[in-house]
């Protein structure tokens, strides 16, 4: 049995199915780009605060229209300065991600 986890899937769909589809198709050319310009710098981000790994998903829940509320004590809901480069890590990988389905059309 083959599995994959993300918690990118709760506010990225698209990109994390694309990614585990191009992994397990062993598509590096995509696989290695949604890394570059989505994973990594959502990564990034992730690691400046603790408790972000839970408060960015929720932030991004939010960008993404749903209705979630804040992150519960301890934890602390992420800047607004973060929300805005969670935005644009968001923005780029979607650009990546219709850049690689233009290019295979």
């Amino acid at each position: 049995m083959t599995g994959y986890s993300s918690a990118a899937l709760c506010f990225v769909p698209d990109i994390a199915t694309a990614f585990h589809r191009a992994y397990g198709e062993g598509d590096e050319e995509t696989t290695r780009t949604l890394l570059a310009e989505f994973y990594l710098p959502f990564a990034e981000l992730r690691d400046r605060v603790p408790g972000y790994a839970v408060a960015l998903v929720k932030a991004g829940a939010r960008l993404a229209g749903l209705a979630v509320g804040p992150t519960r004590p301890p934890l602390v809901d992420p800047t607004p300065e973060h929300v805005e480069r969670l935005a644009e890590v968001v923005a780029r990988g979607r650009a990546a991600l219709a850049a690689l389905e233009r290019a295979a059309a």
